[in-house]
């Protein structure tokens, strides 16, 4: 029996309050399956199958389940069950992504090309940033200013030695605070003086 295929839509699977809990890691996909003229009624093996190019290319990404279909309609999840490759890494993979949806062993075409919505899968993909991941060479020159550093942040524990030199340091700023090799300005006699304020 010839069987058709209608997609119907192809949705991300998070509410709301998703930036608050984390992005889930599925995509909910529906369709409609015809069998010549007539829908499409019981159990179906359902393969979702992710692709970098609309025919031929490279298999990204495969998920594999029984789907009921009821009056031709279903609705499943592409991410749960997963028997290739993970669906995070598969968007990353390629500019442009390919849906090849397979019933019963059977590949169903044209395959469909993934729109932006399913990338938002990634956007809980920072939460999951490692220690040492983000080196300097990745931070563009002046991106980091002083109102993006939290007061407190950076101790001495994460300035590594050597690394502030005298070009670095404001010296106009210091002009009080120590004696300088070339002598100080604004000095009071009895108030200003080399030494300690005891008797050791």
């Amino acid at each position: 029996m010839k069987r058709k295929f209608l997609l119907f839509s192809l949705w991300l699977a998070c509410g709301w309050h998703a930036a608050a809990q984390g992005v889930p890691q599925v995509i909910g996909f529906q369709g409609r399956l015809l069998g010549g003229s007539n829908l499409v009624n019981g159990t179906v093996g359902l393969s979702l199958r992710l692709f970098d190019a609309a025919t031929g290319g490279t298999l990204l990404y495969e998920d594999s389940n029984s789907v009921a279909v009821a009056d031709g309609l279903y609705a499943t999840f592409m991410g749960d069950d997963t028997t290739f490759g993970t669906l995070a890494t598969a968007l990353r993979a390629a500019t442009n992504t390919f849906l090849e949806v397979m019933v019963n062993g059977v590949a169903l075409a044209p395959r469909e090309r993934i729109g932006a919505s399913a990338y938002a899968l990634l956007a809980g993909v920072a939460q999951g940033v490692t220690n040492g991941a983000i080196s300097s060479a990745m931070i563009g020159a002046g991106a980091v200013q002083s109102q993006n550093i939290g007061v407190g942040a950076v101790t001495g524990l994460a300035i590594a030695d050597g690394t502030i030199l005298p070009a670095d340091v404001n010296v106009a700023s210091f002009s009080g605070t120590f004696w300088k090799l070339d002598g100080n300005t604004g000095t009071l006699a009895g108030t200003h003086f080399l030494g300690t304020p005891d008797n050791q």
